[in-house]
């Protein structure tokens, strides 16, 4: 049962992410993502629970983000993180790539 309360939109982009505290910037593709949050898939997957930083650029006209998030649940190729807090242009952002996405 889904339990999510946005739609999630599937995307290929590259991502960087750090846990806190490090300095280690990590790569990785989203492979879906909504206001709440994404999934990351990487060879490097952090722990549940784990706060990480999330750097994108959800459109080239958006500029890149870096938000604050925290892993929510694991695969052996990847994490979903879901986003602490976002702000008004991170949120405008994120719907722009969806209304896009869902054109296609």
């Amino acid at each position: 049962m889904e339990h999510r309360r946005e739609p999630r939109y599937a995307v290929q982009m590259g991502v960087e992410f750090k846990r806190n505290g490090t300095t280690e910037a990590i790569s990785g593709y989203v492979q879906n993502i909504s206001i709440g949050g994404m999934f990351i898939e990487s060879e490097t997957v952090l722990a549940f629970g784990d706060e990480v930083s999330v750097r994108f650029a959800p459109t080239s006209a958006s500029g890149t983000f870096e938000l604050p998030a925290v892993v929510r649940w694991t695969t052996p190729s990847g994490m979903g993180v879901q986003f602490k807090s976002i702000g008004v242009r991170e949120t405008r952002a994120i719907t722009d790539l969806a209304a896009a996405l869902e054109k296609k």
